[in-house]
């Protein structure tokens, strides 16, 4: 819904009317929708990771057991994926 919004939106601009919807966000300095929710997305983990969000991170995410993080301390485990509700949705481990 709010991706068509957008997409709307940015067809109002005068003179940008024709132009295909990624030319339109280039020239209008925007982002994609699905680029701004990843981004959102990696914000928050690293918010719950370092404890800057009153959420318990074991509960969503698995630390990674090896020592070879090149100085990096937030490195995560990332287990198989088996059915598309894991692949959609961010869950806690115990679901």
């Amino acid at each position: 819904m709010l991706g068509k919004i957008q997409k709307r939106a940015t067809k109002l601009v005068h003179g940008r009317e024709k132009a295909p919807y990624e030319q339109r966000l280039k020239a209008l300095g925007l982002h994609s929708l699905h680029w701004r929710r990843l981004r959102g997305d990696l914000i928050e983990t690293y918010k719950i990771l370092t404890g800057k969000e009153n959420i318990d991170s074991s509960q969503l995410f698995q630390r990674a057991r090896t020592t070879e993080l090149r100085g990096q301390s937030l490195k995560l485990y990332k287990k198989k994926i088996s059915t598309r509700c894991e692949k959609v949705f961010f869950q806690p481990k115990n679901c």
